[in-house]
This record gives structure tokens, C-alpha cells and sequence, in this order.
């Protein structure tokens, strides 16, 4: 029987590379993948005919175990572990399965304000927004002074964006 995960068919000799890159331990401890992760913490995994296509272990180890291809699924780590590849501490899921895993075991925590990456503000600018509208600047005067849309203004002044400051 051969596997396929994402509609390739995974050969021989790539499941016996894959193979011998963990080693299998009791059924409740995680079986970590020991090839070079990348920056996220997850692995990759060359497969198919072309070297640029490449899958998660884990998705790999799902598809060896069950046979099934996780094509269009997220395969979900229950141990949280992203180099894991026990098939007992993996699952088929949607995105929104996924998500919903992470928040319930506290693992989601948005990127409020400086924090997040794509911030354009900043904890001074926003105090300095508020401060100006209370003193009677209009909001699109503030907007057109600052290059920011006039929406944005308004929901920082109605304390809809950036709530925690």
C-alpha cells in the first residue's frame, strides 16, 4: 500500500529516510523528529519527485499511521509539541478546530499594541490622539495630521482600538 499526503505519492525509500529521523518511544511520550526544524519550530520533510515540495513530519506520520491523506486538513498536535511525530498525540482538523485548540489550552495570545508587528502606532501616539479630540481637535483633523485614516482615529477615541492603553 502506497501513502500519498497532499496528493503526492510518498516512495519507499522517502518513508524510510523519514523513518529513521525519530526514534519511537512508550505510546504516551512525544517521538521527536530530529531533522533541522525551521524558524516556527515545525519540520519539513522533502517529498514527491520535485525537491522543492515539501510537508510537516507530522503530516507524514499521520498519513503512515492511518493511511489517510491530510490534503486540505491541519494535522493538530494534542501534546502542543510542533517536532512531535507519535501518531497518538496527532489529529485531522480544520483551521478553526486548530485555533480553537490553542485558545482552550491558553496558548493564544494576540498581539495587543508595540506588540503586534504591523503596528503603525504607539502607546504615546494613541494617548496623544486622545488628548488631542478632548481638547477639541475634530477626528479628521487629527487624521490628516497624523497621514492615518479618520476610522481609525474614531475608534481609538471611542476606545475600540487600542482598548489596553
Amino acid at each position: 500500500m502506497s501513502t500519498v499526503v497532499n496528493g503526492i505519492e510518498i516512495t519507499s525509500k522517502q518513508e524510510e529516510s523519514f523513518r529513521s529521523q525519530f526514534k519511537i518511544g512508550d505510546a504516551d511520550s512525544c517521538w521527536l523528529w530530529t531533522g533541522k526544524p525551521r524558524p516556527d519550530g515545525y519540520g519539513r520533510v522533502y517529498i514527491g519527485k520535485k525537491p522543492t515540495t515539501t510537508t510537516g513530519p507530522h503530516r507524514l506520520a499521520l498519513a503512515f499511521s492511518t493511511g489517510v491523506d491530510p490534503a486540505g486538513y491541519e494535522v493538530c498536535h494534542s501534546c502542543d509539541t510542533p517536532l512531535c511525530v507519535n501518531p497518538a498525540h496527532l489529529f485531522l482538523g480544520t483551521k478553526t478546530d486548530n485555533m480553537r485548540d490553542c485558545v482552550s489550552k491558553g496558548r493564544h495570545i494576540p498581539m495587543r499594541g508595540e506588540a503586534n508587528g504591523k503596528a503603525k502606532l504607539t502607546a504615546e501616539i494613541v494617548i496623544g490622539i486622545r488628548w488631542s479630540h478632548e481638547s477639541g481637535e475634530p477626528i479628521k483633523k487629527i487624521a490628516r495630521r497624523l497621514g492615518i485614516d479618520h476610522k481609525t482615529v474614531r475608534d481609538i477615541v471611542k476606545r475600540r482600538r487600542w482598548t489596553h492603553v
